[in-house]
């Protein structure tokens, strides 16, 4: 740990809250499963809460903001102020316009083996001008709540939908004889 410093206007050195090194906080994130999530509020103001990464779920708000209505960029500057992340990346699913430490797609990256609590999902999912792309997602069962892909392509690059699930498999690793059809030539889960 070491104790950041910043100028006043009058050039006295203030010390701040001790700033971890960011591996700390990589290493924190990944032993806890539990990660920032900057959010907007239908009155104006944004919260900050915890992302459960067992089940996906929100924790209640541990902080809450003076109303910046959809300004995200005010939203985040303070935001910074109150809790040890390195930057911010924006989600889709399942919290639309809110903001997750970007520790949390990197603890996930780095995790592509399946972890308690989750499965992964295989979709095939129309793309933009009817292109089918294969997205692949993970899931929460307990909750039926699902992340933004974790990796998406077209579909046409596969033999049949057998080696399409042979190479997830391989990118993820998976076994690829825990495949269950959900719908076919549509979705599939790994148990």
């Amino acid at each position: 740990m070491r104790y950041a410093e910043y100028k006043a206007n009058g050039g006295v050195a203030i010390e701040r809250r001790p700033e971890r090194r960011a591996v700390d906080l990589i290493r924190e994130a990944a032993r806890t499963d539990r990660y920032w999530v900057l959010s907007p509020e239908p009155a104006g103001t944004w919260t900050l809460r915890q992302l459960d990464g067992a089940t996906g779920l929100l924790g209640d708000p541990a902080h809450e903001s003076d109303v910046f209505g959809p300004d995200s960029d005010k939203a985040l500057a303070w935001a910074g102020d109150l809790v040890e992340v390195t930057g911010w990346v924006s989600m889709s699913r399942p919290y639309p316009r809110a903001f997750v430490d970007e520790v949390y797609d990197l603890v996930r990256d780095l995790a592509l083996t399946p972890r308690p609590g989750r499965t992964v999902i295989v979709r095939v999912e129309p793309g933009p001008d009817g292109i089918k792309l294969l997205v692949v997602r993970e899931c929460w069962p307990a909750t039926g709540l699902e992340s933004d892909p974790l990796y998406s392509c077209e579909c046409g690059g596969f033999k049949d939908e057998a080696d399409m699930l042979r190479q997830v498999s391989g990118w993820f690793g998976l076994t690829e004889d825990g495949w269950t059809t959900v719908a076919p030539h549509m979705e599939y889960r790994h148990n």
